[in-house]
């Protein structure tokens, strides 16, 4: 469950954040504004690499259980939860690694030569927007909390 929140809120992100920048490209944005938005995605990118980190040790950490209780019990259940679990969302991580890209594509989009650096003082986009979307995936409690 935690896994798949994190999926769809890093989605959610990272569509907004790709509608911003799209918007900033047309437009035309300060510099200020072009560099914020790099910095919400930068944030968004490395809690992203996090997450697989978490899987790839979570991953780990099962095989070696599985391992140790076929060892100790002589037992051969690995195989079997193995096949079984790799079968789970949490272990394909397609769609991290999607995101992962997605979001390096979308900084390079931001950071290419041929941005425009017009500045445009009526220009809708507000960097506190992107800061409030991360700030929910980063501290998900906060939001719960602020909810109740």
């Amino acid at each position: 469950e935690f896994y798949l929140e994190r999926i769809e809120e890093a989605v959610i992100i990272l569509h907004s954040l790709r509608q911003h920048a799209e918007h900033m490209v047309v437009r035309g944005a300060s510099l200020e504004q072009r560099v914020f938005c790099q910095r919400t995605l930068v944030s968004l990118h490395f809690n992203l690499l996090m997450l697989q980190n978490y899987v790839a040790l979570n991953s780990t950490a099962v095989t070696k259980i599985l391992k140790k209780f076929d060892k100790k019990c002589g037992a051969a259940i690995r195989p079997e939860y193995t096949r079984a679990i790799v079968e789970l969302p949490f272990y394909r991580c397609h769609t991290l690694g999607n995101l992962v890209e997605e979001s390096e594509r979308l900084f390079e989009l931001l950071d290419s030569a041929a941005w425009s650096v017009t500045v445009c003082q009526s220009l809708p986009i507000q960097p506190a927007d992107c800061l409030a979307l991360l700030d929910t995936w980063q501290h998900p409690r906060r939001v719960q909390e602020a909810a109740h």
